[in-house]
Parts: structure tokens; sequence; C-alpha cells
């Protein structure tokens, strides 16, 4: 699973211990992922910096919801002040997302980080 490089530092420090993916517009893999269910463990990469896997991270719960329905628990989860700033950085990534859309929640632990040195 990819993630943006504003948020590999969050996931270094368990900041960040869950993603909000919209399926429609991700990868096989991702939906693959939402498949398996808890306990699958998977490496995190980083396209912004060719695709280095940066983390071995474990799925520990999964949900589904409507985006308009992302609350403020989330949001902290994610490491976001509100469900308004969640919402508009799911947005950036998913711009035709609309409130009655399914996003799919991978709630996930640490296992391992990998530490680098180059920008992500």
């Amino acid at each position: 699973m990819d993630f943006a490089a504003e948020f590999v530092p969050l996931i270094w420090e368990e900041k960040k211990t869950a993603t909000t993916r919209f399926l429609k517009e991700e990868s096989m893999s991702v939906g693959q992922l939402a498949e398996t269910g808890t306990g699958t463990k998977f490496e995190a990469t980083c396209s912004e910096n060719g695709g280095v896997g940066f983390a071995l991270l474990e799925i520990t719960n999964f949900e589904t919801k409507n985006f308009g329905d992302l609350d403020l628990e989330l949001a902290k989860i994610e490491n976001f002040s509100s469900s308004e700033e969640l919402k508009q950085t799911l947005r950036r990534f998913y711009p035709t997302i609309q409130d009655s859309d399914t996003v799919h929640v991978f709630h996930f632990k640490l296992l391992h980080a990998v530490y680098y040195t180059r920008k992500c």
C-alpha cells in the first residue's frame, strides 16, 4: 500500500494508525488487502521516493463507511484535527469522491520501520 510522503513520519512515530481509501480509484493490491482482512501484514511504500518500502504494517481492523460520515474519532486516528481536514485531504487524492461514496478504513499497527535519509 502506497502512502504520500507527508504521512511517512507520522506512521514511523505511530501517530497515524489508519488510512482511508476510496477503492474505486485505488490499485488492485489495495483492493486485495480489503479482501484479506485483519492480521494481514503488508509493506508500506512511498511512490514519491521511488516506491521504497518504509515500514511493515499489520491490519488490525477494517471497516467501511460513507465518505460523508467520516467523523472526528477517525480524523484523530489519522492524525487530523477535524473530520473536515480529513475529508479535504482525501479529496486531494480522490477529487471525484462524493458524500454517498463508500470508503474503506484500514486500521494498522507498525511492526517494523525502515528509516532512510531521502525525502519521503
